[in-house]
């Protein structure tokens, strides 16, 4: 068919109707920087041999030719969210972990706290807890050493941990993936008083 025309069946025979636009899918894109992305067109017929691309000198009025490059605005990549689960913070039910009620500590509920296995020990789950002071940045976390955290499925609620001799009063917790180093974004900020 002619440049920028396209055909289509119809009852009288083929229809041409004019290619006026299209889109592309872009990924890879470094999240939180610009880019600006070019495009080169060009027709595919039958036919007609392709130019070598390897050639320097390439014929300028060949009708496979490449087009001019479309060059597109600035884009800015939006900031990627963190691919984990939000671990929440739940209400300790009563009468429920009163070993723990002397010390600071939070229980938290999250899908990834779930184990592989029912007779899988804590020590090999590859999802931790870590905190930070409330409004701290991110340098600030710390992982919650495995003696100080107790895995407890809830009837109500699902999969939890209980976190119990927290260093700070009013908080920021996270989940993370030892095996492939990735987060989530923060909880709420709680308060752990006993």
């Amino acid at each position: 068919s002619a440049p920028g025309q396209q055909e289509e069946e119809g009852e009288a025979g083929p229809q041409r109707e004019p290619v006026i636009g299209f889109e592309i899918a872009v990924s890879g894109l470094k999240s939180m920087a610009v880019h600006r992305i070019s495009v080169r067109a060009r027709c595919a017929t039958a036919g007609l041999n392709e130019p070598d691309f390897q050639k320097l000198n390439a014929d300028a009025m060949h009708p496979l030719r490449w087009s001019d490059p479309l060059n597109s605005a600035p884009v800015l990549a939006p900031r990627a969210p963190p691919p984990l689960l939000v671990p929440q913070p739940l209400t300790i039910p009563e009468g429920r972990f009163a070993r723990f009620a002397h010390t600071s500590c939070l229980l938290l509920r999250c899908p990834m706290f779930k184990k592989a296995h029912p007779d899988d020990a804590d020590r090999d789950h590859p999802v931790v807890v870590d905190i930070k002071p409330a409004g701290a940045p991110d340098e600030d976390y710390r992982q919650i050493p495995l003696e100080q955290s107790v895995y407890c499925p809830l009837e109500k609620y699902g999969p939890c941990r209980m976190v119990f001799n927290l260093p700070h009063f009013h908080i920021e917790a996270r989940t993370r993936n030892t095996t492939l180093n990735v987060v989530s974004a923060a909880g709420p900020p709680v308060f752990t008083l006993p």
